[in-house]
């Protein structure tokens, strides 16, 4: 128990919620020295979990098993006392020449978004991306090279009975609309060291007729986790709704954003940031197709 409690308040001064009386003593390593055993560590633990996560491709993997084999990695594998410790430690001094390039890249996970749009392919880092198929549903897990690790996964609640079609009238006559399923984008961001930050989820079911498409229904949330309780986070909206068109096209969207700032720097969709907005989103268009993801907002 002692163990537990003292590793719980080594990795709050990492996060930057406790004070400084707790930093190392005098004699402790330089700072070159903690640099180096953090880039090892990080490494390694990536290497470790792009294993662990690879073997689960060999089952019906689920987002509770994804998050419980990674939970269980960093439990018993945590980070070096001296690089929780240092508050001044960030991410640039560990990685500087990688942070620098690819802190302004975005990423799109769902293979759907590009039938929607010409979002940037996936012009990441030397990061590794792991896709869990368990029927309808998806897990996408992304290890980014300089550490941190994103996780989203998008499923469908439940389906609609559909037993009795709505008319709807336009132009072209009387349209018979449909309503989707309702589907589910969450996002899990865990940053450099393996601490688990924080959950945004979106969820949102859709009316379409083949000409015309509106929201059916409509929530959203997130959750601030242990490792995440000293991050600074405002501005929530949750469970709102938004019109999208390209071209002639048109969407609509249920979307979750929270702003946050972190001490060390977190990965979310493909950006390494230490602060700034994000979302998760699910969308519906006019013949019934949906699609979710996250991004970092701009």
């Amino acid at each position: 128990m002692l163990k537990k409690i003292c590793m719980s308040t080594m990795t709050l001064v990492l996060l930057g919620g406790v004070s400084s009386s707790f930093a190392h003593a005098e004699g402790s390593e330089s700072k070159e020295e903690k640099i180096k055993e953090a880039r090892s560590y990080i490494e390694e633990s990536k290497k470790d979990t792009i294993n662990l996560l690879k073997d689960l491709e060999k089952e019906n993997a689920t987002l509770e098993s994804v998050e419980k084999t990674l939970d269980k990695y960093y439990e018993e594998n945590p980070a070096p006392k001296e690089v929780i410790d240092d508050q001044n430690l960030s991410l640039e001094d560990v990685f500087p020449g990688e942070v620098e390039k690819i802190e302004e890249k975005t990423l799109n996970l769902n293979k759907f978004m590009s039938e929607k749009e010409n979002d940037v392919a996936r012009e990441d880092d030397n990061g590794e991306f792991i896709e869990f198929k368990n029927g309808g549903n998806t897990v996408d897990v992304y290890v980014g090279e300089t550490g941190g690790i994103f996780v989203l996964e998008t499923k469908t609640v439940d389906e609609p009975s559909n037993k009795s079609l709505i008319n709807a009238t336009s132009e072209m006559g009387t349209l018979a609309t449909k309503t989707t399923s309702k589907r589910k984008t969450t996002g899990i961001c865990y940053n450099a060291l393996g601490a688990k930050m924080f959950t945004l989820w979106s969820l949102g079911s859709f009316n379409y007729t083949g000409k015309t498409v509106s929201v059916a229904t409509k929530d959203g949330g997130w959750e601030r986790h242990f490792w995440g309780s000293t991050l600074n986070v405002s501005k929530p909206i949750l469970g709102h709704t938004r019109k999208e068109s390209v071209g002639s096209e048109k969407y609509v969207e249920v979307y979750s954003r929270i702003y946050f700032e972190s001490v060390f720097g977190l990965k979310w969709a493909g950006v390494t940031m230490k602060s700034g907005t994000v979302e998760t989103y699910v969308g519906g268009s006019k013949t019934g197709g949906m699609y979710g993801s996250a991004r970092k907002v701009k």
